[in-house]
């Protein structure tokens, strides 16, 4: 199943957008992260950029691009998913799962599936008190 609204998915929250984010950080575990067994408390960013785009999108509407971190040198580009706001502001909360030398792709529309996104943003409005549909 593909969810392009926010409509779709999650309900909104009476929090600013800046203690929204504080608290969706603070949120990240390893149960939210795509890569569970690689997910660590210094690097929180990692595996949370498709769970973390669709519950910013739920609570807060706009968009969802996807892109790739293409690694300077040798290595495989991995996916990666970031927010359009509504009044065209990019907000990108995990880029810094990434190491250093690693470079985005150009991006286009898109909204996660797969690997129980939804489920993973579900559990990261739970954490910080939001509704959930």
């Amino acid at each position: 199943m593909n969810w392009t609204r926010a409509s779709e998915f999650g309900k909104k929250t009476r929090l600013p957008l800046g203690n929204f984010l504080d608290r969706l950080r603070e949120a990240w575990c390893a149960e939210t992260s795509y890569a569970p067994k690689e997910w660590t408390g210094e690097n929180p960013a990692w595996g949370q950029c498709a769970a973390t785009a669709l519950a910013i999108m739920g609570e807060f509407g706009g968009e969802i691009r996807s892109s790739r971190a293409i690694p300077l040198g040798t290595g495989d580009p991995i996916p990666h998913y970031y927010n359009v706001l509504g009044n065209g502001a990019v907000l990108d909360l995990t880029w810094q799962q990434f190491p250093k030398g690693y470079l985005p792709s150009q991006s286009r529309k898109r909204t996660p599936a797969g690997k129980d996104v939804r489920g993973r943003a579900a559990l990261l409005l739970t954490r910080i008190g939001a509704r959930v549909a």
